[in-house]
């Protein structure tokens, strides 16, 4: 499992940033050397049982924290337990304004069956996966968050000095130098085409989407437990054993934060949030208007 977190996690480095056309060839054209290299070492290997993902496609959506890190982790963990090999999992990934969305997107493995989508993700790209998976169906995933929670916490992140070349809140350093009521405004105005498009993609229900609530999954032991028996009840259910069911469901529990408390140091400090949440509360009525539509659209309560 180590070596394939190991090479998994060193391919995701070594792919640049890229326009997507030039990725998508780069990642395509790596994975044909790769199988290449492999093909005559596994040709007369018995053929092995069905895996779940040559039966559906598999999609995990996130959104700048909105659970990103945990979704991404839990990904791994939870397919390698079931056998899945580091050219199975691919992701697409971006910097979130709208013209680097669109031209400027970090790619790896783009046709492999599982797929992580951070950013990457509004209601045309979910008409394109579909069609993509066709005839196949698909099952996707998607943590999201209290809208003003996000950027609350990107606040936070950010300006402690977490992913400080971010493009979403360039000039560089300038969050740094902001303060909280000023700072979330600045957030609130970066972020708002992502928090939108989480919007726009989440909150209608739909019977090929999970919807995994980031309180829900961060809250406890009980409540990550919870949210990932339902997670793999909705992914796998006929397709795995009971062996390979509680074995991916151990494997998934590295990623909850109370029982390995934030090992990858993505979450922001409690104060700083509860703070900043304040804040943004806070914030110009024309710019708080729209956050409240979100929160509402998507079953969260006002404060």
């Amino acid at each position: 499992m180590l070596q394939r977190a190991t090479l998994w996690l060193l391919l995701v480095l070594v792919i640049p940033t890229v326009p997507k056309d030039v990725a998508e060839e780069y990642a395509t054209n790596f994975v044909q050397r790769k199988v290449g290299r492999i093909a005559a070492s596994v040709k007369d290997t018995p053929r092995a049982a069905v895996k779940p993902w040559q039966v559906r496609k598999y999609v995990g959506v996130s959104f700048h924290k909105s659970g990103t890190e945990l979704i991404d982790h839990l990904w791994y963990h939870m397919f390698d337990a079931l056998g899945a090999g580091p050219f199975d999992i691919g992701k697409n990934t971006s910097y979130n304004s709208t013209s680097w969305i669109r031209n400027q997107v970090s790619v790896i493995f783009p046709d492999a069956p599982i797929q992580l989508r951070e950013d990457v993700w509004w209601p045309a790209v979910e008409q394109e996966m579909r069609e993509a998976a066709a005839p196949q169906p698909i099952r996707i995933a998607a943590i999201v968050r209290d809208p003003l929670d996000m950027i609350a916490s990107a606040y936070c992140y950010h300006h402690r000095g977490e992913e400080s070349d971010n493009l979403q809140f360039f000039p560089r350093g300038t969050l740094q130098s902001m303060g909280p009521k000023e700072g979330t405004a600045f957030a609130a105005e970066r972020m708002f085409g992502v928090v939108q498009n989480m919007t726009e993609s989440f909150e209608t229900p739909k019977e090929d989407i999970l919807v995994i609530r980031y309180e829900h999954i961060t809250a406890s032991s009980k409540g990550f437990d919870e949210a990932i028996r339902t997670l793999m009840d909705f992914f796998f259910t006929g397709l795995i054993s009971q062996e390979e069911y509680n074995s991916a469901l151990e494997a998934s529990r590295h990623v909850d934060l109370h029982r390995f408390p934030d090992f990858w140091g993505h979450t922001s400090d409690a104060a700083c949030v509860a703070e900043a949440k304040q804040a943004a509360l806070a914030m110009p009525g024309d710019l708080l208007a729209p956050f409240h539509s979100f929160q509402q659209r998507l079953g969260y309560p006002l404060a």
